[in-house]
């Protein structure tokens, strides 16, 4: 039982750290670049459909939980280097299923961010 809280707890703080640091870090560059993005990175303005938190602590939050289930599912996944299941993992449940799918299909938007569009 310790065992899988410890896993846990450093899970979200991992993937709740991650955001602040490189999503975030990684947003700045890009709009420092001239990427037209949506927003600005390290936003701490309200977002009331989360209760009034800020930007950055909603996107830590949802981060901290993608954490959370990479930490569950480390053992089990194919792989060997941590990094290496660290970079897929991201690549593809939070991005591909969370943001592209699950997400755009809630809020109306198109599939896979509109890359399949007709």
């Amino acid at each position: 039982m310790p065992h899988i809280v410890v896993r846990v707890t450093a899970g979200f703080l991992a993937g709740a750290i991650t955001v602040a640091v490189f999503h975030q870090g990684m947003y700045f560059i890009l709009k420092q670049i001239g990427v037209p993005l949506q927003g600005l990175p390290w936003n701490m303005a309200a977002l009331p459909a989360a209760y009034g938190l800020p930007v950055l602590a909603n996107q830590m939050f949802w981060g901290g939980l993608w954490g959370i289930l990479f930490a569950v599912l480390y053992d089990v996944m194919p792989g060997g280097q941590g990094s290496l299941k660290g970079l897929l993992f991201g690549m593809v449940f939070p991005m591909l299923l969370g943001s592209w799918l699950i997400v755009a299909a809630l809020k109306g938007q198109p599939l896979l961010a509109g890359f399949l569009a007709d």
